[in-house]
This record gives structure tokens, sequence and C-alpha cells, in this order.
């Protein structure tokens, strides 16, 4: 799910600005990508430091 919004959101952006082109959006692909798995896992390791059980 976090890659999805990150890819998402970057393809948003890259649209609102103007840039419709594959480079474009095969960055913002390549982006959320790499950056969806430390975010989920930085969200993760919230998540568990707040459970009381």
């Amino acid at each position: 799910m976090t890659g999805a919004v990150l890819t998402g959101g970057l393809a948003t952006v890259a649209v609102s600005l103007g840039v419709i082109n594959w480079w474009a959006i095969g960055a913002s692909v390549v982006v959320g990508c790499a950056l969806s798995w430390p975010t989920a896992d930085m969200i993760s390791r919230e998540i568990k430091k707040r459970d009381p059980g």
C-alpha cells in the first residue's frame, strides 16, 4: 500500500506540473518503488513501538 501511495503521489505531482511524458511517469515509478520499502519499514517500526501489547 505504501508503494502505491508514493508512486501515485509522485505521478500526480508530475502530471500536475505539466510534465506529461513517459520519462516523468517512469521516474515516478522507479522512485516510488525505491522509497516504498524503507518507508513501510519505518511505519512498521513506529507502529510496533507504540503497541502496548
